[in-house]
């Protein structure tokens, strides 16, 4: 299992705009802050010994045919969860203003976590901003979104193998891991 420390940070990158946000949390239990209108999100783990990497992430998320509403973005580092943002490892509402956007986040990950580190990450664009994918009669979605490994589109949503992506051996905070998501 993947860990955060007590203390995450969360950065949130808009154009050329970089923000950062100190959230604390509890064991296993969600904490929130509005920055800015962004709702920010770390879930700790629970304890781990050992040493911590930390990582940080930054989401490139492009295809935004217009700059209405905001894009609902989430992370998650196993399949348990996976698409429930109260499960989230880390989530966020962005204000769009522009073609694309960008998400950083900073990832305590503790040493004697197993695998490589994976995350999937979830972006939606909620243009009437009413906090969900909205769907058509038969379900179809109607707004547009996109995922981690950009998965070719199905019937139903993808599973957590299809979108998950693996940590780079060079990520660190100073050498960011890079993630490409093209919403449609």
């Amino acid at each position: 299992m993947i860990g955060c420390g007590d203390l995450g940070r969360v950065d949130r990158v808009e154009s050329s705009k970089v923000e950062s946000s100190k959230v604390e949390s509890s064991k296993k239990e969600p904490a929130e802050l509005q920055a800015d209108g962004a709702a920010l999100s770390l879930r700790q783990h629970g304890a781990v010994s050992g040493k911590s990497t930390r990582l940080l992430v930054e989401v490139e998320i492009s295809g935004f045919q217009n700059q209405e509403g905001k894009c609902r973005l989430a992370a998650y580092d196993s399949p348990s969860g996976f698409q429930n943002p109260d499960l989230a490892l880390a989530r966020s509402t962005i204000p769009i203003d522009g073609k694309s956007i960008r998400w950083s986040f900073e990832w305590n990950r503790e040493s004697d976590d197993t695998g490589p580190g994976q995350l999937a990450i979830s972006a939606h664009h909620d243009r009437n901003e009413n906090g969900q994918l909205d769907k058509n009669l038969v379900g179809m979605p109607t707004e547009s979104y996109g995922f981690s490994n950009n998965p070719k589109r199905g019937y139903g949503p993808p599973k957590f193998e299809q979108v998950v992506v693996t940590r780079p051996d060079d990520a660190s905070l100073s050498s960011p891991w890079r993630i490409e998501i093209t919403i449609k």
